[in-house]
C-alpha cells in the first residue's frame, strides 16, 4: 500500500475500530475486514483493504522481513508436536502435492523466493475472477453490490486469453508407506491416522459426516465412551472431516502414553473395522440429528458465524441455504449412512503418524468392571469435588 508499512496499516485500522484478520491454508488465503457501520469508519477501512489486495508494492526490504517472519513460524511449528503428526500424515496422505509441504514452506523455497515472483503470483491469483467476495452485516443489497464492484474492479485482470489455475491436484498416495513415525523425547505420543474421503460437494458428504461424529467427533462418541471413560488411556480424542479443494480427509487425533501407543492404535483400527462392518445403530443416528438440530441455532447466532456458514457455502458452490447440511442429516436413513461407509472409508487404507519415544510396549490394561446394575464411575474431577 503506498505510503504505508504493515504496522501503520494495522495502526490505522485500529484507529478506525476496525478488526482485520488473514487465514492461509493450501490452496486458497481468506482476508476478512470487520468495522463499525458508520460510513465515517467503514468507507476508508474498505479502501484500504481495497489498496491492499489491488496493489502489489512490495519493496526488497519488506520481502526481507516477511521470509523472516515466515522463517520463524517454520521454527515455531517444527516444535509443535501436534503440527508435526499432521504434517506427516499429510505426506503420507498425497505424497507428491503441494499438500505434502508446510503451510508456510521450506526455509528453502522461501530463501529462493524473489520479489518478482511474488508480484507475478499477486497477478496471477490475485484477479476478480478468482476472488470470493461474501459480506454480512447492515447492508442494502445496492451497498453490497457496490461494495462487491469496489474491491473486484481494484484487483488484477486476468491477461487476454489467460486461463485460470486449475483447483491444486490431489493425487492418490504413492507406494506401500503407511507409517511415519518423529522421534521425540516426549511424555505423550501424538497419534494420527488420516484416510482419504469425499469432497464438500459430493452426494455422500452428510452421511460420512455423520459417521465420523458417531465414531469420534462428539464427547459421547465411541472413541470417546471406549478410550476415555471405560479406559481412562486418553485426556481427549478427536475425529474431523477436513476439507481439501478437490478431496475429503477423515482423521483421528489422540494423545496416549508411549508405553501404549502400538495397542490404543490398534484398539482404535479393530474399533473402526467393527465399526465399519455394522454400521452405528438407530439410537446413534437419532442422537446426533437431535444434536445438530438444537445446535443449529447457536451456529448462526452471530454476523461471524453466518459469515464463515457463507463462505463455506461460497468455496464448495452449496446450495444458498444456511441449514442446507443440517437439513440433508435430518434425512438420513440408518442404511443410506452405512451403505456411504462401505462405499468410501476402509479399515485397511489408514495412514498413520506417531511423533513421541519409543519405549517398550505394554498391552493395554483391562477396563474395570462396574457391578450389576451400576455404571462406571465419572472421570470428571469436577463431579468429585461438588
Amino acid at each position: 500500500v503506498p505510503s504505508k508499512d504493515f504496522p501503520a496499516i494495522v495502526q490505522t485500522f485500529d484507529h478506525l475500530g476496525a478488526q482485520l484478520d488473514l487465514s492461509i491454508e493450501h490452496e486458497r488465503v481468506t482476508l476478512s475486514l470487520r468495522s463499525l457501520s458508520n460510513a465515517q469508519k467503514s468507507a476508508p477501512a474498505l479502501q484500504l483493504i481495497t489498496q491492499m489486495l489491488g496493489e502489489s508494492l512490495l519493496t526488497d526490504d519488506a520481502l526481507k522481513k516477511v521470509k523472516k517472519a515466515l522463517k520463524d513460524r517454520i521454527a515455531s511449528a517444527s516444535r509443535d508436536d501436534d503440527k508435526l503428526a499432521e504434517d506427516l500424515v499429510r505426506k503420507l496422505l498425497a505424497p507428491n502435492s503441494p499438500y505434502s509441504v508446510p503451510l508456510y514452506g521450506t526455509n528453502e523455497g522461501l530463501t529462493a523466493i524473489t520479489r518478482t515472483d511474488v508480484e507475478q503470483f499477486h497477478q496471477r491469483f490475485y484477479t476478480a475472477s478468482q476472488a470470493q467476495i461474501t459480506l454480512v452485516g447492515a447492508l442494502t443489497l445496492a451497498q453490497t453490490k457496490a461494495i462487491s464492484l469496489q474491491i473486484s474492479n481494484a484487483l488484477p485482470v486476468m491477461p487476454m486469453g489467460g486461463t485460470p489455475p486449475p483447483p491444486m491436484p490431489v493425487q492418490t498416495a504413492d507406494g506401500t508407506d503407511l507409517t511415519r513415525h518423529e522421534e521425540r523425547p516426549l511424555t505423550q505420543t501424538h497419534l494420527k491416522l488420516a484416510q482419504r474421503s469425499v469432497s464438500r460437494q459430493h452426494p455422500d458428504y452428510a452421511a460420512l459426516y455423520v459417521a465420523n461424529l458417531i465414531f469420534g467427533g462428539t464427547p459421547s462418541s465411541r472413541l470417546m465412551s471406549e478410550l476415555r471413560e471405560k479406559r481412562g488411556l486418553v485426556y481427549n480424542v478427536h475425529a474431523e472431516n477436513s476439507n481439501w479443494a478437490t478431496a475429503g480427509v477423515m482423521t483421528i487425533s489422540l494423545q496416549v502414553s508411549p508405553s501404549l501407543s502400538q495397542a490404543t492404535l490398534a484398539l482404535t483400527r479393530s474399533m473402526f473395522s467393527d465399526y465399519l462392518r455394522d454400521g452405528p445403530t438407530q439410537q446413534e443416528l437419532d442422537q446426533i440429528k437431535i444434536r445438530l438440530a438444537n445446535s443449529r441455532a447457536l451456529q448462526s447466532a452471530s454476523n461471524g458465524q453466518i459469515l464463515a456458514r457463507l463462505e463455506a457455502i461460497n468455496q464448495h458452490d452449496l446450495p444458498l441455504d444456511l441449514d442446507y447440511t443440517v437439513q440433508q442429516i435430518q434425512r438420513l436413513t440408518l442404511k443410506q449412512v452405512h451403505e456411504a461407509m462401505k462405499r468410501h472409508l476402509s479399515a485397511d487404507r489408514w495412514r498413520v503418524a506417531t511423533v513421541g519415544a519409543t519405549v517398550v510396549q505394554q498391552p493395554l490394561p483391562e477396563p474395570p468392571l462396574a457391578p450389576s446394575g451400576t455404571s462406571l464411575p465419572s472421570l470428571c474431577r469436577a463431579e468429585a469435588a461438588m
